[in-house]
C-alpha cells in the first residue's frame, strides 16, 4: 500500500511538473504588442505575424490610444515590443523618465512629406505663402529640415536637425507663413493652406494618396521607425525572432511586391 501511495504521488508530481513546463512554454511563445493606428503596426500584422506564427509564436495585439500609452503600458510589462516610434521619439521618452527602452531593430519608415490641394508642384510657391506643420517638437525639426532641402529656408549651420525649431530659422526668402498645428488636424484643413509637411504616419490615418506628395524629407538614422522593447526583454528568444523576421527572405519579398512609389524607405540591413 505504502508502495502504491509512493508511486500515484510520483506520478502527480510528474504531471504538475510538465503541466508547469508546458504552461510556461506556451507563455514563453505569446508577444504581447502595444498598437495604435498606423501603417507600421499594420505592416507588422499582414508580413511579419505570419513569419512569426510559422515559428509557433502568438501575437496578441493591445490596442492604446497613443504610442505614449503603449510605452508606458510596456514599462509595466502590460506589453513586449512597440515598433511605431523612431529614436529621437525613444531617447526623448527615456530622458524624461528615466526609463529603459532599447532598440533591437530599424523597421521600414513612411518619410514626412510636402503636400498641397492648391498646388501640383513646389515651383508654385510665392511671398507670404501659408505652410502647415506639425507642432510636436520631434516632428515639427522633420518638418524644418524638409523645408530646408527643398530650399524655402534656411536653419543656423552645423545645427542638429533632430532639434531643429522655429527660433533656428534664419533664412526665409520667401517670407512663409509656418504655422505649427496638430499633426492630426493637418489633413481635416489641408485645403486651408498653400502646403503642408505631413508625417507618414499622419497620412495614413488621413486616408491621404501618398503618390500625391510633391517632396519627401531625407531620413536620418534616428528618424527611422523601430522595433522597441525594455532593456531586460532585448535578448529573448521572441525579440531574437522580430529581429530575424524583419530580415528573412519572406518579409524582403514582400516589400518588393508592396511597396509602390517607393511608399517605405527600407534601412540598411
Amino acid at each position: 500500500m505504502k508502495t502504491s501511495i509512493k508511486v500515484v504521488l510520483g506520478l502527480l508530481v510528474s504531471v504538475v511538473i510538465l503541466v508547469g513546463c508546458s504552461k510556461e512554454d506556451a507563455s514563453d511563445k505569446i508577444i504581447k504588442m502595444g498598437v495604435s493606428a498606423g501603417p507600421y503596426n499594420e505592416l507588422f500584422d499582414v508580413a511579419i505575424t505570419p513569419i512569426l506564427e510559422e515559428k509557433g509564436y502568438k501575437v496578441e495585439n493591445i490596442e492604446f490610444r497613443s504610442l505614449l500609452d503603449s510605452n508606458i503600458a510596456m514599462l509595466e510589462d502590460g506589453v513586449d515590443v512597440v515598433v511605431a516610434q523612431h529614436a529621437g521619439y525613444m531617447k526623448v521618452f527615456n530622458e524624461q523618465r528615466g526609463t529603459d527602452l532599447v532598440a533591437i531593430q530599424k523597421i521600414p519608415t513612411v518619410p514626412a512629406a510636402v503636400f498641397s490641394k492648391r498646388f501640383n508642384s513646389l515651383e508654385n510657391v510665392k511671398e507670404g505663402m501659408t505652410v502647415l506643420i506639425p507642432m510636436d517638437a520631434s516632428n515639427a525639426a522633420r518638418a524644418y529640415g524638409l523645408l530646408q532641402k527643398i530650399g524655402w529656408i534656411q536653419l543656423t549651420e552645423g545645427l542638429d536637425l533632430m532639434r531643429a525649431s522655429k527660433l533656428d530659422v534664419v533664412s526665409n526668402p520667401y517670407n512663409l507663413e509656418i504655422k505649427e498645428i496638430d499633426s492630426t488636424l493637418i489633413p481635416r484643413v489641408l485645403e486651408e493652406a498653400d502646403f503642408a509637411v505631413i508625417p507618414g504616419s499622419i497620412v495614413w490615418q488621413g486616408k491621404m494618396d501618398p503618390s500625391k506628395a510633391l517632396a519627401h524629407e531625407a531620413l536620418l538614422p534616428d528618424l527611422y521607425l523601430q522595433v522597441v522593447v525594455r532593456e531586460k526583454n532585448k535578448d529573448a528568444e521572441w525579440a531574437k525572432a522580430i529581429i530575424e523576421a524583419y530580415n528573412s527572405e519572406e518579409f524582403k519579398a514582400y516589400l518588393s511586391k508592396n511597396n509602390p512609389n517607393n511608399y517605405w524607405a527600407v534601412p540598411k540591413s
